[in-house]
């Protein structure tokens, strides 16, 4: 049985609300999360379900594998329900920001979207419109695992050629063995590196690269000394975003000890500056608005 109508949730424990709409057998999840007065970010899906297979998704868990592709109509209509929002809390008294971030964080995979790939400027034109309305200035930003998709699309800089969004690389680890058990849809971290680093020269744009650490699987020292080299090799400029594993069961690992962020931080920071380097906390725990998770039908019915 599956939900017929919008769900609101909104998190107990700060500001968080995911608005979950059904689409076809899924749902598309749009977020409204802030963490300082100055900018809001709006978190926007691209499938209504994921197939890319990685292991640490909640989608792949819970066998949420639909893979509707979001028209730039469902793009808006996603970023309108967060910036409704935003104007209503507004109005009660909560102070204006200045931005908006609109975060290809939710579901599904960002560079495997056939419309934004086909279009990504109409994409863009309609949320920026949309920003201008509250008068928040936009940001765009993709979260990707640089899927093999790319293959058949062509280079970032074949597709952004006009709008050139910030790059989320979701590295994780450069080895193979890794790779291949968690992130078995994703190209080699030697071609995506490469495509990335192609794509700065021509944007401009520093690349995040963001991740988090497993137990045992990506946290230890020699992962990260080789994630860095890697990156180095490239002459890629970055900054690097740690964020907090939410693993989906039990055959999915665990986060890594504090030690092992302080230790992969430390690493970070020593080769890319203290100030290019941040743990990100968890928001919106609650209402599945943390990173990897997403609801299912038992959350929302």
């Amino acid at each position: 049985m599956s939900a017929t109508r919008l769900q609101v949730l909104k998190s107990a424990t700060d500001e968080s609300v995911n608005f979950v709409q059904p689409k076809g057998d899924g749902f598309f999840e749009s977020r409204y999360v802030r963490r300082a007065d100055d900018y809001i970010v709006c978190y926007l899906s691209s499938h209504s379900g994921c197939n890319r297979g990685c292991r640490m998704c909640h989608l792949t868990a819970t066998q949420q594998t639909m893979f509707e592709h979001a028209t730039a109509e469902d793009y808006y209509n996603q970023a309108k329900l967060v910036l409704d929002h935003y104007a209503a809390v507004t109005a009660t008294g909560r102070p204006r920001a200045d931005s908006v971030n609109f975060a290809w964080m939710s579901r599904g995979e960002p560079l495997a979207n056939e419309h934004l790939i086909d279009d990504p400027d109409r994409v863009f034109s309609l949320l920026y419109k949309l920003a201008c309305r509250h008068s928040l200035h936009a940001k765009f930003n993709i979260s990707t695992i640089m899927p093999r998709t790319l293959d058949r699309f062509g280079r970032l800089v074949d597709i952004f050629t006009l709008v050139t969004p910030t790059i989320y690389y979701s590295l994780y680890s450069t080895d193979s063995t890794f790779r291949a058990k968690w992130l078995p849809a994703a190209i080699p971290v030697k071609e995506a590196l490469a495509d990335l680093k192609r794509y700065q020269d021509f944007s401009k744009k520093i690349v995040k690269i963001h991740f988090a650490l497993i137990a045992g699987e990506n946290d230890s020292e020699e992962s990260i000394t080789n994630c860095i080299e890697a990156i180095r090799a490239h002459n890629l400029l970055v900054e690097v975003n740690l964020v907090r594993y939410n693993p989906p069961g039990q055959d999915t690992g665990s986060e890594a000890s504090e030690d092992a962020y302080e230790m992969a931080h430390r690493l970070f920071a020593d080769a890319f500056g203290a100030a290019h380097v941040q743990t990100v906390q968890r928001v919106g725990y609650d209402v599945k608005a943390s990173c990897g998770m997403f609801v299912n039908n038992e959350v929302i019915l």
